[in-house]
């Protein structure tokens, strides 16, 4: 990994990491806001940027790969918008949580090039369904989704809201 050529340029888990020891967060804490972080760069609510400081021509997709680069005032103002962490044990902080999950879900069912209001049947004897990709992906957030069943409660709110409809 190359350093930033720009002091107003870190590696995006730099910032992370740097957070993590100053706060002296957990374990659980700093994977939480790293997860976080990811999301904001998949969604495009952070930019990535190359060690120069300009806008990666790439983008930063799928995370974590190679060197992903962030504006480090850019970083603190994005920081500044997500309110309470997650992992905050107030019940008013935890349900920040679920709509982040579900979110995250809708990303990766776009991401992988499925319409989520024509979601694909699952067939029958199939083992590799859309739904595991989606969930394979998304248990990659370790801060977001904790386990199969974490996923599949956000899975089952996105299907009773309807923001996820089986293909006709």
């Amino acid at each position: 990994m190359s350093r930033p050529q720009n002091p107003k340029v870190t590696y995006w888990y730099d910032f992370v990491d740097h957070l993590a020891k100053s706060n002296e967060w957990s374990d659980p804490q700093r994977d939480d806001f790293a997860s976080e972080m990811c999301l904001a760069l998949h969604t495009g609510k952070l930019k990535s940027l190359d060690n120069f400081g300009f806008l990666s021509d790439s983008p930063a997709l799928p995370l974590p790969v190679g060197t992903v680069y962030v504006g480090t005032d850019d970083a603190v103002a994005w920081m500044r918008t997500i309110g309470p962490f997650a992992w905050d044990s107030t019940p008013k902080q935890y349900t920040q949580k679920l709509p982040r999950q579900e979110e995250a879900i809708l990303v990766i069912i776009q991401e992988l090039g499925f319409d989520p209001t024509a979601f694909p049947k699952p067939k029958l004897g199939h083992h590799d369904s859309e739904k595991g990709r989606v969930k394979v992906r998304a248990l990659k957030q370790r801060g977001l989704f904790s386990s199969d069943r974490v996923f599949k409660s956000a899975w089952q709110r996105l299907r009773s809201s309807k923001r996820i409809v089986d293909a006709p």
